[in-house]
């Protein structure tokens, strides 16, 4: 086995962390596609919630993931030995519920924003603003897209915490035959 620097190591963990929000995004943004066709429902339903609602849902849960992923490798210091089950039920459940969060407050910001070029005539409306932000957190949490986030987070941070682990303990990169070593 080959002892693997504290400097190297957190390089890794650094460089693979960007993969694995790529790939995150990628999944999400996939299955959000296949889920919308052959369930025939859109994934933010609202017409009136503008169209960066849900890039800045999808953004908030990736970066929700980063800080869950980012904290397993600080907490391990040099290296890992086991994979950290309570981070990776931690990086479902936070992206999941910021996923949610973040939407409905955009989407009731959005609302409100909207609901003041209204005439006077219409002021009752305003009261109903904010729960148009928890009506949106209702319907958003329920929705099969709020658990693909929380399933390929989840996905995520265990295939990430598995190769951290592989990577300390001595794992190395695929090697073309011409890279390898004559022995």
């Amino acid at each position: 086995m080959i002892p693997l620097e504290v400097e190297e190591y957190r390089r890794y963990a650094f460089f693979l962390a960007c993969f694995a929000l790529g790939l995150y995004v990628a999944l999400v943004v996939a299955s959000f596609g296949m889920l919308s066709l052959f369930l025939n429902i859109e994934v933010i339903p609202e017409t009136d919630a503008g169209p960066l609602v849900g890039p800045i849902m999808v953004g908030a849960a990736t970066l929700a993931l980063l800080l869950v992923l980012w904290a397993g490798v600080g907490r391990a210091g040099g290296a890992m030995h086991t994979v950290p089950v309570s981070l990776v039920v931690l990086a479902a459940a936070l992206s999941y519920l910021v996923y949610g969060f973040t939407g409905a407050i955009v989407y009731g910001l959005n609302s409100m924003s909207a609901g003041t070029s209204t005439p006077p005539a219409a002021q009752g409306s305003a009261a109903s603003e904010p729960v148009s932000g928890f009506v949106f957190l209702g319907e958003q949490l329920t929705s099969p897209f709020a658990f693909a986030v929380a399933f390929w987070a989840g996905a995520v941070a265990l295939t990430y915490f598995v190769l951290l682990i592989w990577r300390a303990n001595g794992g190395q990169r695929p090697r073309w035959p011409w890279e390898k070593h004559p022995q």
